[in-house]
Formats: structure tokens, sequence, C-alpha cells
């Protein structure tokens, strides 16, 4: 079971608050790939990786921290960076889609220009 992604924002607000407690809705709940959890966070660490070094190489350790918790079979690990390329190119699509629905809502944009410089 998916409790669901972690936003850059619900992270912020939980480190202000100084706290670990989590809110629990139904509605997030989903039936999921662990692998896709991984690549769900690897797009998001991709928005710091250092413009000089390689984007693969620099997710090495999270994988490796990764896979000691949540084996993943070979293929699970052979797709990871393309799930994580793919969720990127998902949440810069969803952004702007979003943002025409909604052009005063900042939330929406949150993710998209750290988004849009791993993009060619």
């Amino acid at each position: 079971i998916d409790l669901g992604d972690e936003t850059q924002r619900r992270l912020l607000l939980k480190k202000m608050m100084n706290t670990n407690k989590e809110s629990i809705r139904q509605r997030d709940m989903v039936h999921s790939y662990t692998c896709a959890d991984a690549a769900i966070c690897m797009a998001y660490l991709l928005f710091h990786v250092p413009n000089d070094q390689p984007l693969v190489t620099s997710l090495r350790p999270f994988v490796s921290s990764f896979k000691a918790r949540c084996p993943l079979e070979a293929a699970e690990v052979d797709a990871l960076f393309g799930l994580a390329v793919l969720r990127v190119c998902t949440s810069v699509t969803m952004s702007a889609y979003q943002s025409k629905l909604d052009p005063g809502n900042e939330y929406l944009l949150i993710s998209a220009k750290p988004a849009w410089n791993l993009l060619p």
C-alpha cells in the first residue's frame, strides 16, 4: 500500500512543525509497485543534483539505501531512472495543465522550474 508521495511543500511543513506525524486519508492509499515509490523520490532528488555531476551517478546512494530497506528485482532497478524521468515529465505536464485552470495557485508551480531545468 502506498500512502501517496511527499511533495516538497508537505515535507517542509512537517520540518517546520518539527513533526513526523502522518495524516492518512483513505483516498491517498493505492496499491503500487515498490519501484514506483523509489522513482518518485528520485524524480525530486534530481532537482538537487549539481550541474557538474552525472544524474545517474548522484542517485546511486539513494538507490542503495532504498534497496537495503525495500528489496527490488533486477528489472525494477533497471527501470528506476526511466520511471524517475517520466515522473518529472508528468509533473511538468500536470503543472502546466492545472496552472492554466487555476492561474493564481502558486502551489501548482512548486516543482515546475526545477523540473524544466532538468529537461532538454
